[in-house]
C-alpha cells in the first residue's frame, strides 16, 4: 500500500499536488468528508489544467472549451461552469481521451460521493452519507492514478508526436539512448492505453512500412530500431501486443512475404517474435527465406539476426546461415551498413582473408576501418596475417591505404604490435621485393621507430 508522500510525489502539476496536499491533511485529521470534497477539487483543477496545456500546444477544440470556461468565469455565469463540471469527465474521456473507459468509472463515482458529501441536506434524515477512512483514501488513490500522476498528452496526440519525431533527423542513433529516451518521454507515466496504441504502431511498422510513407528509408531502420527498445523498455508490453499483431494478422489475409522478411529483420533477435507465431506459420516462413533473393533478405535486415531456438526460429537460423555464406559481396556491404553486428563482421573478415579476386578485396576491405568499433583483436591480427599470405589482398590496389587507416584506428590495441610489424616488413615477391605496404610500413616506423623493422 503507497503511503500519502508517495501518492504527493508522483503528482506532476504543482497546483495539483498543492491541492492534493490539503487533502490529504483532511484525510491524516480524520475529516474524510472534507477529503473526498477537496480530492474531487483536485481532480477538476487537473483536468482543467492540462486542458490549458493542450490548448496551448494548439489543439483548437481546447482552445475553444477554455474560452467558453473563462468567459463564464468573467460573467460570473454559475450555470454554465456548473453544466461544463457536469459534463468535465465526458468531455475529457470521449473528446480529448485524457481520461479512459475505466477512469471515466471510478472518477464517477468520486463525483457522486463528493455531491453526496457537499450537499447532506438534500437527502433523507437517515440517509446522510458518512464516509469512511477507507472510502475517502480509494478515491485519493483512484485520482492520482487515473489524473493527477499523467501528462496531457492523448494517446492518439502521443502517437502522432512520435510520428513527427521518428521522421526527423533530431532522433537518437545510438541504442542505449533510444532507449532511455523512450523510457523517459513515451512510456513513462503515459496511460497503459497510450502505450499500447504506440507499441501497437511501433510493432506494425516493424513488419510493414507503407511505400509512399515520407522518410521511407529512414524510417525501415528506425522502427526496427524502436521495437527492439521498446523489448528492453517494457517487455511484457513488448510480447503482448506483439502476439495481438501477429495473431490478428495470420487469422485473417495472413503475414505477407515482405512481413515475414522484414519482421524477421526486425524482431528476429528476440524469442518472443517466434513464439507469436502460430504453429501453421513454420512452413510459410522456411519457404520464405528459402525462395527470397539475397538482394530482399538483405533489405529487410534478416541476414543480420540470430534467432534463438523458440518456434520455427532453430531452422529459420540455419537457412540463414547457408544463405549468409552465398552472399555476394556488395551485399554484404549492403547488410553491413544496416546493422554491423558480429556474424556479419564475422562473414566479412573470413570473405577477406579468403578472397579469391582483388574485387572481393576492394569491395570489402574500404569497411574494416568503419567497422572498428566491432572488430575485435583478433579479427585485426587474421587481417594482417591474411594480407601477408594472400596474393588477393596485397595486390588489390586498395589494400594499403585502407590497411594504413586501420593501423592508425587499431595501433594501440593490445596485441596486434607483431602483426602489425611484420605486415610493414611484408616485402612484394613480383615488385623487386619493395614494401608491399609502403604507407602502412611507413605509419609503423612512425609510431614505433625503424628499429621494430
Amino acid at each position: 500500500m503507497r503511503d500519502m508522500d508517495s501518492l504527493l510525489s508522483s503528482v506532476r502539476n504543482p497546483a495539483s499536488r498543492g491541492q492534493l496536499r490539503e487533502v490529504v491533511r483532511a484525510y491524516q485529521a480524520g475529516a474524510f468528508r472534507a477529503a473526498i470534497i477537496s480530492t474531487w477539487v483536485a481532480v477538476a483543477l487537473d483536468l482543467v489544467s492540462k486542458l490549458r496545456e493542450i490548448a496551448d500546444d494548439g489543439d483548437a477544440a481546447a482552445a475553444s472549451e477554455i474560452a467558453a470556461i473563462d468567459a463564464a468565469i468573467i460573467n460570473g455565469d454559475l450555470s454554465k461552469l456548473q453544466k461544463f463540471e457536469n459534463g468535465l469527465l465526458d468531455m475529457c474521456r470521449d473528446k480529448f481521451e485524457l481520461i479512459n473507459g475505466r477512469d471515466y468509472l471510478v472518477l464517477s463515482r468520486l463525483m457522486h460521493d463528493r455531491n453526496s458529501c457537499a450537499h447532506p441536506a438534500f437527502v433523507a434524515p437517515d440517509d446522510v452519507f458518512a464516509p469512511t477512512a477507507e472510502l475517502a483514501r480509494s478515491h485519493i488513490v483512484s485520482a492520482v492514478d487515473a489524473v493527477l500522476q499523467h501528462p496531457p498528452t492523448p494517446g492518439k496526440r502521443i502517437v502522432q508526436r512520435f510520428i513527427t519525431e521518428i521522421g526527423s533527423i533530431a532522433w537518437p542513433s545510438d541504442d542505449d539512448d533510444l532507449v532511455g529516451y523512450l523510457r523517459e518521454r513515451y512510456l513513462g507515466q503515459q496511460r497503459e492505453s497510450a502505450k499500447r496504441q504506440l507499441a501497437g504502431l511501433i510493432l506494425k511498422c516493424s513488419l510493414a512500412l507503407p511505400d509512399d510513407v515520407p522518410n521511407r528509408s529512414r524510417l525501415m531502420l528506425r522502427y526496427p530500431q524502436c521495437a527492439r527498445a521498446l523489448n528492453e523498455v517494457a517487455p511484457a508490453l513488448f510480447e503482448e501486443v506483439l502476439a495481438d499483431v501477429v495473431r490478428k494478422k495470420e487469422e485473417t489475409v495472413g503475414l505477407s512475404e515482405d512481413e515475414i522478411r522484414f519482421g524477421i529483420g526486425a524482431l528476429g533477435d528476440i524469442a518472443a517474435f517466434w513464439e507469436a507465431l502460430p504453429g501453421g506459420s513454420g512452413p510459410r516462413i522456411v519457404e520464405c527465406i528459402q525462395t527470397s533473393t539475397s538482394a530482399q533478405l538483405v533489405e529487410a535486415g534478416a541476414l543480420s539476426v540470430t534467432p534463438p531456438d523458440a518456434g520455427v526460429g532453430e531452422e529459420v537460423n540455419v537457412l540463414l546461415g547457408e544463405r549468409l555464406k552465398d552472399i555476394e559481396a556488395r551485399l554484404l556491404v549492403d547488410a553491413l551498413s544496416l546493422r554491423s553486428v558480429p556474424k556479419l563482421v564475422d562473414q566479412a573478415v573470413a570473405r577477406i582473408e579468403n578472397s579469391g579476386s582483388w574485387s572481393t578485396t576492394n569491395t570489402l576491405m574500404p569497411l574494416m576501418p568503419a567497422l572498428v568499433p566491432t572488430l575485435t583483436v583478433q579479427h585485426v591480427k587474421r587481417l594482417c596475417v591474411a594480407a601477408t599470405t594472400n596474393y588477393e589482398i596485397y595486390q588489390a590496389n586498395s589494400a594499403d591505404f585502407e590497411f594504413t587507416r586501420l593501423f592508425e584506428l587499431t595501433n594501440e590495441w593490445v596485441g596486434v604490435r607483431n602483426e602489425w610489424i611484420e605486415l610493414a616488413r611484408f616485402e612484394h615477391p613480383y615488385n623487386n621485393n619493395l614494401p608491399a605496404f609502403p604507407d602502412a610500413r611507413a605509419a609503423v616506423i612512425a609510431r614505433w621507430g625503424a628499429g621494430v623493422l
